[in-house]
This record gives structure tokens, sequence and C-alpha cells, in this order.
């Protein structure tokens, strides 16, 4: 059950971590700076421009995608009904199927609920072929390893040829020609197809790209070679010398500034964990006491019969950067319980932390501090690990918020399910409930001076 969520988890901390990907036709605009061949396409944000861009492009049939970032797009569902991002039509419909994606929400599996905006189209022409074969690109920079990987795209007769490729040692030219012949390619088009591999492998090294994926890559009669779809991840680690790229980057979309990933569910109770595998534990122990699937929080976060709310994932190196990034951090704490208690629909928050480098006591001083400026309210089930844990505990005991403790995460996740359907039972009579701390000794004087400090 745990490992169903790894998924979901990979993507999660992909988002705040190192990969940014561009929009379609960015990554187009990209390829043709690089000399690459692209098929001929214009990107617009208005039905009466996507009318105007079939008229420049001529012909009878075109294809009108979405640019939204997400994965599935021709499996995929607007706001609005339509289903699919990707759509073949003609020329006197372009601009109706605009309209229908401009300015509406996408939903695919990947994406979930509310889905992502679709401020763009890529109106393009349709193009006649006789072969189509995907192309990726994806390496490692910490390993100097990675490879090149072609397929032809066929379910009866797949066939795909990866090039091994040492960053140091550059790609090897006759690999990618013999990669290109096993794929059946006309022989008379194995120059161009070569030729605009090697730009595109040229063209990652430059960017500091992180994986491209090409699809398709169309053939056509007269041996001509056109890259008709890209997407393009470049490591945000280089942003200090890919200006150039960065800024094309739709900033409405860009991962979290602060250091914690952040999906929105529809549930009762909000998590904060540290940690990928943490997440995932309490995630699910949550799911296991509330008798609700995982598989629903982690392929479907769009159902609605879900006991998770929000799941907060601090990166894994909060601890180091707890006490080295001093302030920033309490900012990024701040955030993440401001985005809790936003919703209302949120009846109980449930903190699952480690700090074995740091100590438990300077977290419960920063989350007193933040409480307090938040004027928080809602009851909060606290699993802390590591150096001072009883003293932490009890100074949050005596800070006057609605906290409970627990030593483990399998009564922490009972506590917060017990704890949320008071709340709500509550809630349907317009009651208010208030929860006392479960500690069995009360703070030392010792805690007392650090809560409420002599001043000299």
């Amino acid at each position: 059950m745990l490992s169903s969520l790894l998924w979901k988890a990979a993507r999660i901390v992909r988002l705040g971590h190192r990969e940014l990907t561009v929009h379609e036709y960015q990554g187009i605009e990209l390829m043709k700076k690089f000399g690459i061949s692209v098929a001929p396409s214009y990107a617009v944000s208005s039905s009466v421009q996507a009318g105007k861009a079939a008229k420049k492009l001529g012909g009878d049939q075109f294809v009108v995608k979405a640019q939204v970032q997400t994965r599935d797009r021709k499996r995929g569902t607007f706001t609005n009904g339509l289903q699919g991002g990707v759509h073949c039509v003609s020329a006197d419909d372009v601009g109706n199927f605009a309209a229908c994606m401009l300015e509406e929400s996408f939903i695919t599996e990947e994406a979930g609920l509310p889905g992502v905006p679709c401020n763009k189209v890529l109106v393009s022409k349709k193009l006649e072929f006789i072969k189509e074969i995907y192309c990726s690109m994806e390496f490692s920079r910490e390993t100097a390893q990675g490879n090149l990987s072609l397929n032809n795209q066929c379910k009866e007769n797949f066939i795909e040829r990866v090039v091994n490729v040492d960053i140091k040692k550059g790609i090897n030219k006759l690999a990618v020609k013999e990669a290109v012949s096993d794929l059946g390619l006309p022989v008379d088009t194995f120059p161009e197809a070569v030729r605009n591999i090697m730009l595109l492998y040229n063209m990652f090294l430059d960017t500091d790209a992180i994986r491209f994926e090409i699809s398709p890559i169309l053939v056509n009669e007269k041996g001509q070679v056109y890259f008709a779809g890209a997407r393009l991840s470049f490591d945000d680690h280089a942003a200090y010398r890919q200006h150039g790229v960065m800024e094309l980057f739709d900033q409405s979309e860009l991962p979290t500034k602060y250091n914690f990933a952040f999906e929105k569910l529809n549930g009762t109770i909000g998590c904060i964990a540290n940690g990928a595998g943490s997440a995932m534990a309490t995630c699910d122990c949550v799911h296991l006491h509330g008798g609700t699937s995982v598989i629903q929080f982690c392929f479907f976060a769009f159902l609605k019969k879900i006991r998770i709310h929000a799941a907060l994932l601090f990166c894994s190196n909060l601890q180091a950067n707890f006490i080295d990034i001093g302030n920033s951090c309490l900012l990024d704490l701040e955030e993440a319980l401001g985005l809790v208690q936003q919703d209302p629909k949120v009846n109980c928050l449930l903190i699952n932390l480690s700090f074995f480098e740091v100590g438990c006591t300077a977290f419960a001083q920063i989350l007193t501090k933040i409480l307090s400026k938040l004027r928080w309210k809602i009851p909060i089930v606290l699993r802390l690990q590591g150096p001072d844990v009883n003293i932490a505990q009890a100074m949050l005991a005596g800070s006057g918020f609605q906290f409970l403790f627990a030593d483990s995460l399998d009564t922490a996740a009972n506590q917060a399910t017990k704890v949320s359907d008071i709340v709500e039972s509550a809630r349907t009579i317009n009651t208010m409930v208030t929860f006392t701390h479960n500690l069995q000794t009360t703070p030392s004087s010792a805690v007392q001076d650090i809560l409420h400090p002599i001043s000299s």
C-alpha cells in the first residue's frame, strides 16, 4: 500500500527540487534557435489569433494543442467538458477549438483538481508523413552518464534503440546513424535525421538540460525531417548562467519559492512531514485509520472521498537548513501553516517531524512564534522525534494552543482521525470544541523560563 504512493511522491519532490519544464511552444522556439528543423507553428492566446495563425500557415488541416504543464494531454479533460488537449481540425474549426481550451483548466490523472491553466494553444499545420519516431535524452550530471533513446512508436512491431553517452566524450555520431537505420527510416533521410539529433544533443549540453522528449519526429516523402512536438526540462540549479532559458518559465506555474512541495486534496486533515518517505508513511497511516483507499491519494487526487487534505513535504535537508538559513526557514514553515489554515475544510493538523541534528526545542520555539502570529485555532496532533523531545512537548503544552502528542506515527494518525471526526460532528450542530494536551506532566520551571523569559 505504501509503495503505491511512490509515483505521486516522486512527482511532488521533483516539483521543488531540480526540474523545470517549459511549454511546448517555448521548446520549439528554443530548438529553432539551435538550427533544428521544427514543424511550422504559432502559439496564440485568443481564438482570433488562432484563426489568423491558420491562415498564415496555409492548408486545410491543423493541429491545435493546449499548452499545459502536464502529461496525458490526449486523455485529459477541460473543465468545460472538452475531451483531450490535442485535436486535428479543419481551418474553420481552429478558432472554435482554441476558444474551448483557452482560459480553462485542464484536468489529468497527474494534475488532478483543480487542474492546470491553459493560457496558450499551439496551432500547427498537419504534416503528411511516411515515418514517425520518438526521441528522448536524459543524462545525470552527477555521474556524467546518460542515454539517447529512439523508438518507432509502433505497438505491433515496437523497436527501440538506446545510445549510451559519456558527456565528457560526447555522443557517437556513427551509433546515432545505426540507431536511425534500425528504426527503418529511408536511407536518404539519414543525414538530416542524424544532423538534427546531433544539434539536439548540443542544445542539451548548452542549456543545462535534464531531459528532452521529442514526440513525434516526422519524416515525409521528400526526405524532410521535422521535430513536431517537444517536452524540454532544465536544471534550475543552472539559473545563474541560463538567464535566457529561465526567463521562459511561466511564473504562475513555477514550483513554490519555499523549500517544500504542496499537494492540495479534498480531505479534512492537514499533514506536515519532512522527507518523502515520512510524508508517504504519514498519509498512509491516516488512510488506514480513516478507512479511505490510498490509491485515491496516489493516482486520483480529484476524488472527493479522501481523508488527507494536504501534504506538505519539507525537503530532505531541512535538518541542516533549519539552523543554517535561519529566518528563511521560519518563513517556509509560516507559509506552510498558512496554506493549511486558510482552507475551511481542515479540521485537524497532523505534524510528523524528526530533528536529530538540530533538536526539537528550536522547532518548538519557532512553531509557537508562528502559531501566535497566525492566531492559530486548529487542533494539532504532533509526533516529534529527536533530542529534547520531552522538553519541546512541554514547551508546546504550555503555549496555550491545542496540542495532542503522540509517541508513534500510528497513534498520531489515529488521534488525528478521531479529532477530525469530533470537530466535524461539532460543526454540524454549530458547536465549538477545544482540546487540551495529553501530557502526564506539566512544563517545568526551566521550560517556563524558555517560554516566558524574565526580562533583565
